[in-house]
């Protein structure tokens, strides 16, 4: 006992004189503590730049103990300084830090992208962390567009393999001052400094908040697309909904290009600030180069031996997500779009004028008399006067769509000034109550300083400054389209069985909510489609088979229910108790069109009659039961150099956490094709095991390769396919 006294006075002594030779703090190489490292980014007018970066460890630090000088890293831009150092509870940005696992380093981003010198990170040396660290939430599902857009976030998934970047940013962090977590333990600065931690994850606020997916036309080809839900959708609810279409130099291969490459134009819509003012859905679509040329044509492209056109599938696309997604109201769909994206966007008003409500369009150009057909359109043009390819051919459009008697109001802007005196000429524009506006940015306003105040900068700083100024966007949504009647789109709905792929719906969308008890299956006319009657006929040239409705009733959505509901869509059932010939299932594909006409009275629940209408509505969309759930893909093998179509289900509440079997199906020479969709739609099976009440039994992956030749010859040789 009297050692242990002794020490203890010892120890007071010690202490007493600021010597910690008591002290028993452990300190660790800190490499050794983290669990993951992300950068953090954001969308800019100018671009898209790290804005900071976290750092997991596997305690909660001490935040009196970090400082800036404690780090240094390494960005994808030469000179970016940690500007702010502070804790937090989880992998984002705040305004105030509070004690958690993640240290969140702010950096400078008061650049500008198009002068910003790249770093060479060319003989950096880093280790990746292997845990999950910082990554996101999963995707629990790669189908098309889900009911449920809550329980399927679309999160970008950026993989730094081999230290390359697949969709994000790479970091490099080094820490070189001790730093403490909670508990007093000590995390030291990196042994090796000649060893950076890289990042696997990038989070991506906005960018990673869109589903991403792609849509299959059986005409013209696929195409990738970005869509938002607001935060708290609700399906019972109607939302507007905004299509962006990026310039040629902004499109690109992934999902993410057109978010990321081309200004705030995609992401400003979903932008929370933004969404506080217009809740909406925001669609953007994915695509290579410009898909309307400067002669005002849509561009088709060979891919694989077959023709694309992104410019007509984008238009089906539109039409496919109004059925698919049923609370986007069909009325208020605003169009928007920059350079040659706004070009497109000219095209798709004057070829679907039932389509856009109004648009807000920057630097396109187009040829005056075709754009005169817009002289009633709702129209906002924005220009700088220093862009010789958009002003010179907006000046001649405008006066072609006069000459049509059309009126346009004008002005002249200052690119210079400020925020509110920007919104105030757009106030004064609005207030002159004309449909079609017409903005030019003045000479010499417009380009940064720093920047050549050229033809090029003066195009793309229209945009640049456009979509930021106040009141411009909240004009689109003050329109509505004006129609004529109540029917809207009419849907078909199939499905794939042992003999085929039948229709066993039609679903036609009002643009009211229509009364289920009201209806009568008299009160509508169902008839084939010309190429479904030549399909299914006999060698007497009869139509040998008999599809009837056999139930009707009122949905909010396109499907089939047990029971009714009051709702915007008539859904009308189909016989399907017949039996397709084989040379018609093998001959109709996504061709499964009806025609309808309304010729009964039917009311809505406001309790209003709508009377029969003699107008013939054929159907626009086709929703494939189980085959929409399957995603597609091009599988490229490195080792041989080929390529085959590939489609892919993924079990609806897929969780990574679980393993999962998978089957394979292997589809017969018959369907060989040069699309996606041959297999799924005419072999009843590859589409058997995604069915519901089959992976309630089994729950699976299933994998459906698409042949377009075929794989084994009649002597049992493969070939190159296989």
């Amino acid at each position: 006992m009297k050692y242990k006294g002794l020490l203890s006075i010892i120890c007071l002594v010690l202490f007493a004189m600021g010597i910690s030779a008591c002290s028993t703090k452990k300190v660790e190489d800190a490499k050794g503590h983290i669990l993951g490292v992300a950068p953090i980014t954001e969308v800019f007018p100018d671009g898209w730049k790290t804005t900071a970066i976290v750092i997991q460890y596997d305690a909660p630090i001490d935040s009196s103990t970090l400082s800036a000088s404690d780090y240094k890293v390494i960005t994808d831009v030469e000179g970016q300084k940690i500007t702010r150092v502070y804790t937090n509870t989880a992998p984002a940005k705040a305004v105030q830090g509070v004690e958690g696992p993640y240290v969140i380093l702010e950096l400078s981003h008061d650049y500008i992208a198009d002068t910003a010198t790249a770093t060479d990170t060319r003989g950096i040396k880093s280790v990746v962390p292997t845990g999950d660290g910082v990554a996101p939430n999963p995707i629990r599902r790669v189908g098309n567009i889900s009911w449920d857009p809550a329980s399927h976030p679309g999160t970008l998934i950026s993989k730094n393999q081999n230290l390359q970047a697949v969709d994000g940013k790479v970091v490099y962090v080094y820490q070189v001052g001790e730093i403490e977590t909670t508990t007093g333990a000590g995390y030291s600065a990196f042994e090796n400094q000649d060893e950076a931690v890289a990042n696997y994850w990038c989070i991506n606020p906005i960018v990673d908040d869109s589903l991403k997916s792609n849509h299959i036309d059986k005409d013209y080809g696929s195409v990738k697309y970005n869509i938002y839900f607001p935060e708290d959708y609700d399906k019972t609810r109607s939302y507007p909904a905004v299509v962006f279409l990026a310039d040629e130099n902004a499109a690109g291969g992934k999902h993410a290009d057109v978010l990321t490459n081309g200004g705030i134009g995609a992401v400003t819509w979903a932008d929370p600030a933004e969404q506080a003012k217009h809740e909406c859905i925001v669609i953007v679509p994915a695509y290579r180069g410009a898909i309307v040329d400067e002669n005002d044509e849509s561009v088709s492209r060979v891919r694989q031996g077959s023709t694309s056109n992104t410019y007509l599938c984008i238009l089906n696309l539109i039409e496919w997500l109004t059925d698919k997604v049923p609370n986007i109201d069909i009325d208020r769909i605003y169009l928007t779009g920059q350079g040659s994206g706004a070009r497109a966007a000219i095209k798709m008003m004057i070829d679907r004028p039932d389509m856009f409500a109004a648009s807000l369009l920057f630097a396109p150009d187009y040829d005056p008399a075709e754009m005169s057909k817009l002289k009633d359109a709702n129209l906002w043009i924005v220009t700088s006067e220093a862009d010789n390819q958009a002003a010179p051919s907006m000046d001649k459009c405008m006066k072609a769509i006069e000459a049509q008697g059309g009126v346009v109001g004008k002005a002249i802007w200052d690119g210079r000034a400020g925020d509110e005196q920007l919104a105030t000429d757009v106030r004064n524009m609005i207030s002159e109550g004309n449909r079609i506006n017409y903005s030019v940015f003045k000479a010499g306003t417009l380009v940064p300083e720093s920047l050549t105040d050229d033809s090029a900068d003066n195009r793309t700083y229209t945009w640049r400054k456009g979509y930021q100024i106040e009141g411009l966007k909240g004009w689109l949504f003050t329109h509505e389209m004006t129609r004529e009647g109540h029917l809207g789109h009419v849907t078909t709905i199939t499905k794939v069985f042992p003999d085929g792929q039948k229709p066993v719906a039609v679903a036609i969308k009002y643009d009211t909510a229509i009364s289920s008890a009201s209806l009568d299956l008299g009160d509508f006319r169902v008839v084939l489609s010309d190429a479904w009657q030549a399909a299914v006929k006999d060698n007497k040239g009869l139509v040998n088979i008999d599809i009837h409705p056999t139930k009707i009733y009122a949905n909010i959505a396109p499907e089939m229910t047990p029971e009714g509901v009051d709702g915007n869509y008539v859904i009308i059932e189909l016989s399907t108790d017949y039996e397709l010939p084989i040379r018609t299932a093998m001959s109709v594909n996504g061709d499964t069109h009806m025609s309808v006409v309304q010729t009964g009275d039917i009311a809505t629940t406001d309790g209003e009659t709508i009377s029969p209408d003699s107008k013939v509505l054929a159907n626009d969309v086709v929703i494939r039961m189980v085959v929409d759930d399957f995603q597609q893909y091009y599988y490229r093998d490195e080792e041989t150099g080929g390529t085959v179509m590939c489609n892919l289900y993924v079990p609806e509440n897929y969780d990574k956490t679980k393993s999962y079997p998978l089957v394979l199906f292997i589809h017969d020479a018959s369907v060989v094709g040069d699309n996606f969709l041959p297999t799924l739609e005419r072999c009843y099976g590859a589409s058997i095991w995604a069915a519901p009440e089959e992976q309630a039994k089994h729950e699976c992956f299933v994998l459906d390769p698409q042949y377009d030749k075929g794989v084994v010859n009649d002597q049992s040789e493969y070939t190159e396919a296989l």
